[in-house]
């Protein structure tokens, strides 16, 4: 399931909105079969032995949006940034957004200046 299907939501042309996105890994112990795809099991606390956030690469700092996204990408801020050398880490992101019309909003990786290039769906808006 991509995060587009997962992240839904209505909101009106003008409206301002901040898409908070954090990494975890989870470990799950039960003695029934472990739903693979059931959302609501996975970000619940059922079966947890083992929740921990972790660090990525942070390439929304240098994504953008094509021209007719369904929001304008204000402002990207990396959630506990770390730096060391030419790589960043961060535990997250928030996605600044200004809503334009409905529809699936993607960031765009072009490189440069990101270092790889391709498009990832984030969330889709939905009209009010």
């Amino acid at each position: 399931m991509g995060l587009s299907e997962a992240i839904q939501f209505p909101a009106s042309a003008g409206q301002r909105v901040v898409d908070r996105v954090t990494s975890e890994t989870v470990v799950k112990l039960q003695d029934a079969p472990i739903p693979l795809f059931n959302d609501k099991y996975w970000c619940g606390t059922e079966g947890d032995a083992k929740r921990e956030v972790i660090r990525g690469t942070a390439p929304e700092r240098c994504a953008t949006v094509d021209a007719d996204s369904p929001a304008t990408l204000d402002a990207v801020d990396l959630i506990e940034p770390m730096s060391s050398g030419i790589l960043t880490t961060s535990t997250g992101y928030a996605l600044h957004l200004t809503v334009v019309h409905p529809g699936v909003f993607w960031l765009v990786y072009d490189s440069p200046p990101c270092w790889a290039s391709g498009r990832r769906d984030e969330l889709t808006l939905l009209a009010p």
